[in-house]
């Protein structure tokens, strides 16, 4: 790792914000408005005091690592090299697979959006590559190009929001009704499970400087986001056809012009959607590549985990159907049982054996 390949806590913050933008697409709005109707927009707020305590976990949790140490080198610490090996190649495992699901699912996106003919493989094959040419190069540049992303894709989807507020019915967003929270609430569910892929990217702090923040702004702007992605959505669309279409948003924005100068809108909204899976994917195969480089003790090779995406993109399911089974139940119950489950664990068998302290304070002074 170059010396001076070090990234700021604004920097992974807005890589989380950019890159978790991918997934949700994958789950939002449909899912939501399939369990809580026409209160689905209100899934997301209720995911926010939930999703920022698990911001503030992890802020904490990073906090004591030493200096030059990261998430993987603290896990080491904590629970002693065999034990820590073992859940490090757990962790390069998920990652892999976790990164072809997404691949694989972006791949189908762009088919079912833009493209109404045409093979996944050539997408998922170019996709990869763009990754891999950018997981190849200096963290710090792929972190600033998120960086940098963030604002401009904000921008530019609050906009195509406030352009469709024309097309929303309020009829189709009531009544809401007290007896309704329960079913906010369980919608809620998969997205503060959605938030916890933030904890993946705890495993670049060994080159972060300082803390990191804005990580709970980060998944407050998120979530906020998929609120107001939910309410022009389901507004147009109704609940009912939210949670019947593969992709409700896309659906939605389809119907728009911006001064009748962009009559194709969607086409736009689908190749901004093309560049968070860009940033995720690129970013997955830096954080495992940077685990295996604690495995094999030596250079970070990012084709080996670039390659194991491709292969479980190709693997993890052979048809929409079956994708979607494994999108929807196993995948998210291996993230919330690793993201919720293992690294809290973790950090509680590290507090109680005292290997949990950071030196001197550790790296942020904490």
């Amino acid at each position: 790792m170059p010396s001076d390949d070090k990234i700021s806590g604004r920097q992974l913050g807005a890589a989380v914000f950019v890159s978790l933008l991918s997934p949700a697409v994958r789950i939002q709005p449909q899912m939501s408005a399939a369990i809580a109707g026409s209160g689905a927009w209100l899934a997301p707020l209720a995911a926010i005091v939930p999703a920022v305590l698990y911001g503030c976990f992890l802020t904490r949790f990073v906090s004591r690592r030493r200096p030059g140490e990261g998430m993987a080198e603290l896990i080491l610490r904590i629970l002693g090299k065999g034990p820590g090996r073992a859940v490090l190649l757990l962790f390069s495992l998920w990652f892999m697979l976790y990164g072809g699901l997404e691949l694989r699912t972006a791949a189908e996106r762009l088919l079912a959006s833009v493209y109404l003919r045409g093979e996944a493989g050539v997408f998922i094959v170019v996709t990869l590559a763009a990754a891999y040419i950018a997981a190849s190069g200096r963290l710090k540049s792929l972190l600033s190009a998120a960086e940098l992303l963030s604002p401009l894709l904000g921008g530019i989807l609050v906009l195509v929001l406030l352009f469709s507020l024309s097309d929303v019915e309020p009829e189709k967003l009531l009544p809401l009704r007290v007896r309704d929270a329960p079913s906010v609430l369980l919608a809620a569910a998969p997205l503060v499970n959605l938030t916890g892929a933030a904890a993946w990217f705890m495993f670049l702090t060994d080159r972060l400087e300082g803390g990191i923040p804005g990580l709970s702004r980060s998944l407050i702007c998120l979530l906020v986001f998929l609120s107001a992605m939910t309410l022009c959505t389901v507004g147009s669309l109704s609940a009912s056809l939210s949670a019947e279409l593969t992709n409700p948003f896309f659906s939605m924005v389809r119907n728009i012009s911006l001064f009748h100068v962009i009559e194709r809108i969607e086409a736009v909204v689908v190749a901004l959607w093309v560049l968070t899976d860009f940033v995720f994917l690129a970013s997955m195969i830096k954080i495992a590549a940077a685990v295996n480089r604690k495995l094999i003790r030596g250079p970070e090779r990012p084709l080996i985990p670039a390659l194991g995406m491709l292969a479980a993109s190709f693997a993890i399911a052979p048809d929409p159907v079956k994708l979607a089974v494994v999108s929807e139940r196993f995948v998210p119950l291996l993230n919330l049982l690793l993201a919720f489950g293992l690294l809290p664990l973790i950090y509680f068998i590290g507090l109680v054996s005292g290997r949990a302290g950071a030196q001197n304070g550790g790296p942020n002074g904490g």
